[in-house]
């Protein structure tokens, strides 16, 4: 993490030094979330959300996004309160068959 920290400064001196946008493609939602002005989350090859950091992760519509913020580990019951709520049938539509949550 560290690293990881030291490249992230590295990148918001340069962003704000030379006004530089950035692209990053990135499986690191915690990462996206507190780096990135917006974000697009890809399902099977298509953009199926996109918008402010902001509101997708505050305001997730699509079953996918909202897939994918629940699984994001957190420390606190608090923090586990705030995920997205995501229905078995959302999850098992989404996710691929492996993941999915059987009874």
């Amino acid at each position: 993490m560290l690293i990881q920290n030291n490249v992230i400064d590295l990148l918001n001196r340069l962003r704000d030094q030379f006004d530089l946008t950035y692209l990053f493609i990135s499986h690191d939602l915690s990462l996206m979330r507190n780096f990135c002005n917006r974000v697009a989350i890809m399902f099977r090859g298509q953009i199926c959300e996109q918008g402010r950091t902001a509101d997708v992760f505050g305001n997730p519509q699509h079953a996918y996004t909202r897939a994918l913020l629940a699984s994001i580990p957190v420390l606190t019951e608090e923090e586990a309160a705030q995920k997205p709520k995501v229905t078995r049938e959302e999850r098992d539509a989404v996710l691929a068959t492996s993941t999915s949550m059987k009874e």
